[in-house]
């Protein structure tokens, strides 16, 4: 996006507890000093109307002593924008605790303000950034952070907080035992693929998939072909069920189905097949049964987190395989 020049920086105080705000330059817009106790809303928002269009915004605002954090996300794979509320992929919102109110404004302090133009929103996919504080004057809204550092750790902490969106008050209506509605859903795997990353110029695949047999067990399988022109070797490898049960009580745990939510990456090489998973899984909540499924795919935002629970996953993923049951070879 182009910034507007002409109006100054504005330097955000110091943390709250020290009082202070860090001195203007030349170009600090005069008697414009924004506390971070002043700050009631802030938006982060990008979107991409090309190909595979997409568009995610990020909310935080307080309301009195009332802190949160909502989020939604689109996406059209394959097509271009501009999404709306049929593309909606992922949405949700936290009631935030005030140490987490905290940490945003410890990641947005000593970033700059600029005056609003007609102009802000228009260009390229963003991200814009928006932030009302109670002196504003309906202008000086225009968001910088104070360095690239600053905004992935802010992007870091709003994936953290999305994967959070449905932390639910305990109520009365949650049956009546303190459970909550989240903790009332049964997750229940039914097949997991694995793909891994590898070159392909000469036509190799590989995969590994858990999944049940025609008598109702756990196996793990292997399909391996190095070339265009070779066979498919096809391994299949006992998995104790209580194997399979520590897998499955992993991915609910630690929400691994949730990183479907990360935005598409830049990323892109030839001549190479990426890595990917796939589940396929059953989520039950007050008796109903429901069928979803999931993919991630290794051209995404991950942060630093979810790849090393993603390296955890695969580590227990390749943990599953027990005794060699047989092997097969398919001819093309």
């Amino acid at each position: 996006m182009k910034r507007t020049g002409g109006f100054a920086l504005i330097m955000f105080c110091c943390l709250m507890l020290l009082g202070g705000c860090s001195k203007g330059s030349k170009e600090t817009v005069t008697n414009m000093k924004i506390s971070v106790d002043d700050v009631t809303e802030f938006y982060y928002t990008y979107e991409n109307i090309n190909f595979n269009a997409s568009y995610l915004r990020y909310r935080f605002y307080r309301e009195s002593d009332k802190y949160t954090f909502s989020f939604e996300k689109r996406e059209k794979p394959g097509e271009y924008g501009p999404t709306n509320e049929e593309d909606v992929t992922g949405s949700g919102a936290v009631e935030l605790k005030k140490e987490e109110w905290n940490k945003f404004l410890s990641l947005i302090k000593d970033g700059s303000v600029g005056k609003r133009e007609d102009s802000a929103e228009a260009g390229d996919s963003g991200p814009w950034t928006f932030i009302y504080w109670k002196k504003d004057k309906g202008k000086y809204q225009v968001f910088d952070f104070s360095s690239y550092d600053k905004r992935a750790q802010f992007e870091e902490f709003c994936l953290e907080l999305s994967e959070q969106s449905d932390r639910i008050e305990e109520t009365s209506a949650s049956s009546g035992e303190g459970k909550t509605e989240t903790e009332m859903k049964d997750f229940n795997l039914v097949r997991v693929r694995f793909s891994p990353g590898y070159g392909d110029m000469l036509g190799g695949y590989h995969s590994s998939s858990l999944e049940k047999d025609e008598n109702g067990n756990w196996v793990f399988i292997c399909r391996d072909r190095e070339e265009h022109s070779s066979p498919t070797t096809v391994s299949v490898y006992a998995v104790s069920d209580e194997k399979a049960a520590e897998f499955e009580d992993f991915i609910s745990k630690n929400k691994v189905t949730s990183l479907e939510k990360r935005l598409k990456s830049d990323l892109f090489a030839t001549d190479y097949s990426p890595w990917s998973w796939t589940f396929d899984y059953e989520t039950t909540s007050f008796g109903k049964v429901k069928r979803d499924d999931c993919r991630l795919e290794e051209y995404r935002r991950y942060s630093k987190k979810d790849m090393e629970l993603l390296s955890e996953l695969r580590e227990k993923f390749n943990g599953l395989r027990g005794d060699k049951i047989s092997e097969t070879v398919e001819e093309d």
